[in-house]
């Protein structure tokens, strides 16, 4: 009698220990599945520049007509050939915003990198106009500076950049879905919070 008694604990312990083994296992196959579709992955086909489709951005305010000079990070480019950089452009921006133009601002030829700045270009930072420049991996990082004003009061968006690239004679396009709100005037909005 207490010899089954023994055996029946055993039995009902190894039955347990199997019932945790399968479900980790089922957890683990369901999260690897779960990875493997984030929408944090670089998306395909946007080449050696894409980034994680991650949302990142940014909340400035900002009088009518005063421009601002904003910063998108690049990724650490490591290829054998140079990355030439051929246009960007603004993805959906508001009616009303404007955009001054594009710079490259290399971290190596300046002291720090830039957040913001109330010029454009900015000032105080050297900066290279952006088509035909060659990100090479020499390079320790880039930042795309982009300049843009708002024409009247409100909230505006620009909902990202687009960077048209080549490599050799492959060519790419890479989205960088950094999110700008600019909040105007400034006495109505002296702290802009509208990101989502």
């Amino acid at each position: 009698m207490r010899g089954r008694h023994f055996s029946g604990l055993f039995v009902l312990a190894l039955a347990l220990f199997a019932a945790i083994l399968v479900g980790s296992v089922e957890i683990a196959i369901i999260h690897s599945h779960h990875a493997s579709q984030s929408t944090d992955a670089p998306p395909k086909g946007q080449g050696p520049l894409a980034v994680p489709q991650s949302a990142a951005g940014v909340a400035e305010s900002l009088d009518p007509n005063e421009p601002i000079s904003l910063a998108v990070l690049l990724p650490k480019y490591t290829g054998s050939q140079p990355a030439v950089l051929d246009s960007v452009s603004p993805i959906s921006p508001s009616d009303g915003v404007t955009i001054l133009g594009y710079r490259v601002l290399a971290k190596s030829e300046n002291e720090h990198g830039l957040t913001s700045d109330p010029q454009f270009p900015p000032a105080g930072y050297m900066v290279h106009p952006l088509p035909g420049y060659q990100y090479t991996a020499s390079d320790i990082q880039l930042q795309i500076v982009f300049g843009l004003k708002v024409a009247k009061a409100g909230i505006f968006r620009v909902h990202g950049l687009t960077l048209r690239y080549h490599v050799g004679s492959k060519a790419y396009t890479a989205t960088y879905p950094y999110s700008v709100v600019v909040c105007s005037p400034v006495s109505a909005y002296p702290m802009c919070t509208a990101l989502p």
